[in-house]
């Protein structure tokens, strides 16, 4: 994590301040989603990738009772379903 400091001159009655503001901001990306992160990454509803998981098709990190899905493994499911017509 990041975090980037801004300096803001404020006046508060009568008085002048300075503050600090802080904000957040994450530099590495995000490896594991959960189900609802995951169906905007592949496009799919929420219950499509609940399905895909039962079916097999995908495989899950469970963290407790959390339900994960790895990037990686969403980018390989897109690889293999690949198809290509040729006219």
């Amino acid at each position: 994590m990041e975090f980037k400091v801004f300096f803001v001159e404020e006046s508060f009655q009568g008085q002048q301040g300075l503050h600090i503001l802080m904000k957040k901001h994450s530099t590495i990306p995000k490896r594991l989603y959960n189900i609802e992160e995951a169906s905007i990454y592949l496009g799919r509803t929420p219950n499509a990738i609940r399905q895909m998981i039962w079916d097999g098709k995908i495989p899950i990190v469970r963290d407790t009772k959390r339900i994960l899905l790895d990037v990686k493994d969403m980018d390989i499911w897109i690889e293999q379903s690949k198809e290509q017509y040729t006219f």
